[in-house]
């Protein structure tokens, strides 16, 4: 509805040039745009959600069906991805409103079998949102193990790639739809991950920049959130290398709370989710090749957080041998 209003924007003058719009009909569309961001902003979309089983992922998933839309979930967590889908059909009395599919985003006969899933629900995908990952190899340069580096990229890149190729070939005929990769701050700024996943995440950011200028014929776009680091399950097992003892939530939250740079105001997934939901929906219309950064200016000057992972970190790290893999 809003993209059909916009293009009425202009209207054919006797020539058939397109003539500037009236500022009345400006601010009506203006209006109405603010009329449907108190609405259910995906009604009647269908999305998929790779790693939607639990942190961002779980929260962009209730996020996303709570804004009206269809959402399968895709992960290999299949307990995790089973219980949500249960837990929302029955909060929004409705079957359809999120589905689990098991989903190894390095292997491409699940990740073109999961986007397919999505396309039968009604026959188009609006919103895929790729953003399983791992921590990955870890360590200093010289003591990284390739095969674990490789892993971290079969996860990290090549997995974001899958999802990329399969979601452009499902939107394409439809012409329209919206791709969304879960970055990280650690693309932008070194020293702020081990090296692997540093590697993969500025990988994504190009990634996005080329496939965004590819498919924005097809009236696809395709777009990346960089968050700085959150109190998930991920940053838990991130914490948990670096140590001999299990990190509990409420200490995860405590560590990203006590470091945040907005005052008593630490980064949570829901902050993820809503960028997610701005970039699935009609309002980031015109949006596409863009990496929308969720840290507190952490990155726009010398970041303040700076976890110096080659000088204290990354020996632990190593010792800790390869959880940052699972």
């Amino acid at each position: 509805m809003i993209r059909s209003s916009w293009r009425s924007l202009g209207r054919r003058n006797g020539a058939g040039r397109r003539c500037v719009a009236s500022k009345d009909r400006i601010f009506q569309i203006i209006r109405s745009l603010a009329t449907s961001t108190q609405k259910q902003r995906l009604l009647g979309k269908v999305a998929i959600i790779t790693g939607g089983a639990n942190g961002i992922g779980d929260a962009t998933v209730r996020h996303f069906v709570a804004h009206g839309a269809q959402v399968v979930i895709a992960d290999v967590q299949d307990e995790l991805g089973s219980h949500l889908a249960r837990e929302l059909q029955r909060d929004f009395s409705s079957p359809a409103a999120a589905r689990y599919v098991h989903c190894d985003v390095t292997a491409e006969p699940d990740v073109a079998a999961a986007l397919d899933v999505a396309h039968s629900i009604a026959g188009h995908v609006d919103v895929v949102f790729s953003n399983a990952g791992i921590l990955g190899a870890l360590g200093p340069l010289d003591q990284t193990d390739v095969a674990e580096l490789e892993r971290t990229m079969q996860v990290n890149l090549r997995g974001h790639f899958l999802a990329l190729k399969h979601a452009a070939r499902v939107m394409k005929p439809r012409a329209a739809g919206s791709i969304i990769l879960t970055g990280s701050v650690a693309g932008i700024v070194g020293g702020l991950s081990p090296h692997a996943y540093a590697m993969c995440k500025a990988g994504v950011i190009g990634l996005v920049r080329s496939s965004a200028v590819e498919l924005r014929e097809f009236g696809i776009r395709v777009n990346v959130i960089s968050p700085d680091a959150i109190p998930t399950k991920f940053l838990s097992t991130a914490l948990e290398t670096m140590g001999d003892l299990p990190v509990t939530a409420e200490k995860v939250v405590e560590i990203v709370k006590k470091n945040s740079l907005l005052p008593n105001r630490p980064l949570c997934a829901l902050d993820i989710a809503n960028a997610a939901l701005f970039l699935a929906g009609d309002e980031s219309g015109y949006v596409s090749g863009h990496n929308l950064v969720v840290d507190a200016s952490n990155t726009v000057t010398k970041p303040a957080i700076m976890h110096t992972w080659f000088t204290t970190y990354a020996p632990m790290l190593q010792e800790a041998g390869k959880r940052g893999l699972s």
